[in-house]
């Protein structure tokens, strides 16, 4: 039988207590509680506790034989784990550098001239070497702020197959005279070869897919 003369003996014994010995021996901790408390109870339940305690101990005395050899193996599972952690950050990190987010480019006048078609001339010539869609939108429109991310969604989608601006009415009014827009949302499809569609008001997400894809199929 084990006994304990003093509180100052029991948290000596309790400090000595290895961190790879906590995990197994939990229930041993728990009996050290509940003798703790002993003289708050009878003689035969104080003799239980310490005769559990006693057969408990068996295995906390095992654990410090090979405290040696479990360290090792706690140790091979940090670095494992460490390993696992850095590999993982490093493939996280390699796909947010791979995915490149696109978005429209804002288009202004001087930017429609060079890329699209040139204002001055009054027959229609599209420069670009890929189809394009333009966005012509205001940041008070309600449907165009419905319809923006559709079209930022399209832009990565068909990232490399077709180009894509947006034209703020506000700040760009000579592009909205030009092609007679009175009201928007207004998307415009340019095909390479041939004149260019527009489409009025917001439309749905597929509608969208099947402009594009007419355009990439021309």
């Amino acid at each position: 039988m084990i006994g304990f003369s003093t509180r100052k003996q029991m948290d000596v014994r309790l400090e000595k207590l290895s961190f790879f010995q906590t995990g197994q021996i939990f229930d041993v901790l728990e009996k050290i509680v509940l003798l703790r408390n002993a003289h708050r109870t009878s003689s035969d339940v104080r003799y239980k506790l310490t005769r559990e305690y006693n057969k408990s101990r068996k295995d906390l005395l095992y654990l410090q034989k090979n405290e040696s050899d479990m360290k090792k193996l706690v140790l091979l599972f940090a670095v494992f784990f460490a390993f696992s952690a850095c590999a993982q950050t490093k493939t996280e990190t390699a796909t947010e550098e791979t995915a490149t987010v696109v978005e429209p480019t804002e288009m202004n006048l001087e930017m429609f001239s060079e890329k699209i078609c040139d204002v001055n001339t009054k027959t229609w010539k599209y420069k670009g070497e890929r189809p394009a869609v333009i966005d012509f939108y205001a940041t008070w429109c309600g449907p165009c702020r419905a319809l923006s991310p559709l079209v930022d969604k399209a832009a990565n989608e068909y990232a490399g197959k077709v180009d894509f601006y947006k034209v703020d009415i506000d700040k760009v009014p000579e592009l909205a005279q030009l092609f007679g827009i009175q009201s928007i949302p207004v998307l415009l499809f340019i095909p390479v070869d041939g004149e260019p569609q527009g489409s009025m008001g917001l439309i749905s997400d597929d509608e969208l897919h099947q402009r594009i894809d007419s355009l990439l199929s021309k």
